[in-house]
């Protein structure tokens, strides 16, 4: 988690967006903040289960197709149960989609020749 630590501190704007966001589907939703957690442990763990794939074709089709089935798994739950909060969810989704990278979580070895 600290590499999305530097990515929060390296780009203030993101920080920004987050923290409205956050603060947007709380007043909407008391639950909104458990959603958004959860949606970011989710997607840590896929990811890292991801980094235990070795073929680089096969990690970026697992890594898309997890990142976005995750995304309508959640939006599907947060349209069912918290209709009210909707809107500020997908685009928290789609905000933590786009900055967190999946390669963050592959270990790079040296190459030796």
């Amino acid at each position: 988690m600290k590499s999305l630590q530097n990515i929060l501190l390296r780009n203030k704007a993101t920080s920004i967006i987050y923290l409205f966001l956050a603060i947007a589907g709380t007043l909407a939703n008391a639950y909104f903040i458990l959603v958004a957690t959860l949606y970011l442990c989710l997607i840590s763990s896929a990811y890292y289960a991801g980094s235990k794939i070795s073929g680089v074709g096969i990690n970026v089709a697992y890594n898309w197709s997890i990142k976005w089935a995750l995304f309508v798994i959640s939006l599907v739950f947060v349209g069912t149960y918290m209709q009210e909060a909707f809107i500020v969810t997908m685009f928290t989704l789609i905000l933590i989609n786009t900055t967190i990278n999946p390669a963050i979580f592959i270990k790079t070895q040296e190459i030796t020749t």
